[in-house]
C-alpha cells in the first residue's frame, strides 16, 4: 500500500494540475527544480515551493 502524500506532493499536483487548465495543453509536463521557472520544449519547470508555505 502506497503511503500518504505530503502536504508539498498535494500541492506540487494541485499546481501541475491548475497549469495544464491554464494552458490548455493536458499534455503539458510540469517538473519542480532549482533552475525554474522556463518553459523549454513542453515541459514547464517552476521553483520548488517553500517548505513552509504559511512563512512570510
Amino acid at each position: 500500500m502506497a503511503a500518504p502524500d505530503t502536504p508539498a506532493e498535494t500541492f506540487k499536483r494541485a499546481l501541475g494540475h491548475a497549469a495544464r487548465a491554464l494552458a490548455e495543453q493536458p499534455e503539458l509536463e510540469v517538473a519542480f527544480g532549482s533552475d525554474g521557472p522556463r518553459l523549454s520544449n513542453g515541459v514547464l519547470t517552476l521553483p520548488h515551493p517553500p517548505r513552509d508555505p504559511s512563512g512570510p
